[in-house]
This record gives C-alpha cells, structure tokens and sequence, in this order.
C-alpha cells in the first residue's frame, strides 16, 4: 500500500497580463511582499498578437510577462495565492474591469501547472473554486505542450524562459537535498535543529526538529509579540518520519531558508521533556 507522504516544494511562478506596466509592477510589488523577491523575469512579449481575447476589457494591446519567485513552496498554496491574486486584481481595477490579469503556478522537474476559476474537463478542482491545469510537461529534454496549452505557452521563447526558470528549480533541489543531509546528520546526533524569526507584522515563529524516543519530532509555534506566551494556543508537534520532509513542508510558510537553520546553543528551541511521553500523529 502506498504511503501519503507531504509534496516536494515548486517553484512559484506568475504570468501577467497588463496593458499599463506600472499598474503590472504594482501588482508585482504585493506579491513580493508576500511571496518574496523573484529571481527570473521574462522579456514582455504583446500577448494581442497572439489573441486579442482581453484587448476589449483591458481597453487596449496587452502584454505579458512570466516572473519567477526564489524561496520554492508547497503546491497545495496553490489555491490560497490564487485567491491573492483575484483580490490583487480587484484592487487594480477599474470600473469592474481588470487592468492586471495574474496566473500564478508551479514548476515541478515534470510539469508546469497554473491555477484558474474555470472550469474545464482537463482541470482538477483544488478548493474554494479555484482548479488546477497541468500546461505543459517535461520530458526528454524539453516542454511538451498539450490540446488545451494556451497559445502563448506554446512559443519557444516562452518555453524557452520556463527551461531556464526549470533550471534554477533543479539547482535549488540539489542543494536543498545536500543542506537536508547535513541537517539530518546533525539531528541524528541528538541536537535540535531549527529557526526562530520575527516577521515584520509582529509574529515570533518557531521550527524545530529533534529524535526523541527513535522518531523525529516536528514542533513549531507561533506567537504575536503583543501577547504573553500563556494567552495563545499554537503550539503544534507532530511526527514525522524523515527530516527533509517535514522541514521542506513547513519552511515555505515561514519565508525560511536552509541556511536560516541553526543548532540550538544553551537555551532550546523548544523543552524535549515536555513531549517525552506525548504520543503525536
């Protein structure tokens, strides 16, 4: 029998529609704010020439570029940016039409997928109304589009753009193996590993990984700064059964790095006695 195990991290990405670029920057803007800095930006190529679908709601000749974001996240965020992006795009338009169209996806070594509200036979329902369409697939060296691949996606320099997004991806898999095998060695050794932080709303996090009693437990917690640690219920632990795993799946949440890791030095993340006798699922 198979065994559910969490999703590898993706790589995010977006593609913009806009007819005003400094409308699609402000836009952008809010979404490095709240996914981080992009590492990749494609050349804006006048999607009009390849259908003039938006021209009349955009109220002109619309362009489109694809972004890439550094820190890869979990695929099942798909539905949840999703929803950012549809708020983002009503805030930006006018008259209840849109003057920004953001599509964002994930990059995974075989596939390209990208979120949409409608529906289709060849889309997968996510949650909340939004679903999922596999757009293009990866195999023997290169994109392969299918029946229902937009036009534009199917343009080499298009494809060309996601090869190179791919391989920053493929990289940033590699390392992220090689970090996760030094970081299991350590916790093999009894130390705890993690990561405490403070975003700039306010809020203390904290991820930790320790081996007690032969498996490795997760614990995480997170705490607005304004209020005493007895006043919030958060604290959340939970077993896992490989460290790379549960780490790659909680990261992203956090903004966090590999190299944002650390090796607890004196004072713990978090009290292993506490969670001695505790059994977690």
């Amino acid at each position: 029998m198979g065994k559910a195990a969490p999703f590898e991290a993706e790589k995010l990405i977006c593609a913009v529609l806009y007819t005003d670029a400094a409308t699609a920057e402000k836009a952008l803007r809010k979404m490095r704010e709240k996914y981080g800095d992009t590492d990749a930006v494609s050349v804006e190529y006048c999607f009009s020439d390849v259908s003039p679908y938006y021209d009349e709601e955009m109220h002109g000749r619309v362009y489109r570029k694809i972004v890439s974001f550094a820190l890869c996240r979990d695929p099942q965020e798909l539905t949840e940016i999703k929803l950012f992006t549809n708020d983002l795009e009503a805030q930006f338009s006018e008259d209840s039409q849109r003057r920004v169209n953001l599509d964002p996806g994930f990059i995974s070594p075989g596939r390209l997928s990208l979120a949409t509200t409608k529906n289709a036979g060849h889309r997968i329902p996510l949650s909340d109304g939004i679903y999922a369409e596999m757009t293009l697939f990866y195999a023997r060296g290169t994109w392969n589009h299918f029946p229902w691949t937009y036009m534009d996606f199917q343009r080499e320099d298009v494809q060309a753009f996601l090869a190179d997004v791919r391989k920053i991806y493929m990289q940033q898999r590699k390392e992220a193996a090689q970090q996760a095998k030094h970081w299991t060695e350590l916790v093999e050794e009894d130390k705890q590993v993690g990561l405490s932080i403070i975003t700039d709303d306010g809020i203390s996090y904290v991820l930790a990984v320790q081996k007690i009693n032969g498996k490795y437990l997760l614990y995480t917690d997170e705490c607005p700064l304004n209020e005493a640690y007895f006043d919030h219920d958060s604290v959340h632990a939970v077993y896992y059964d490989n460290v790379p795993d549960m780490i790659s799946q909680y990261m992203p949440r956090y903004g966090a790095k590999w190299e944002d890791l650390g090796v607890s030095k004196g004072q713990k993340f978090f009290n292993p006695l506490l969670f001695m006798n505790r059994d977690y699922e």
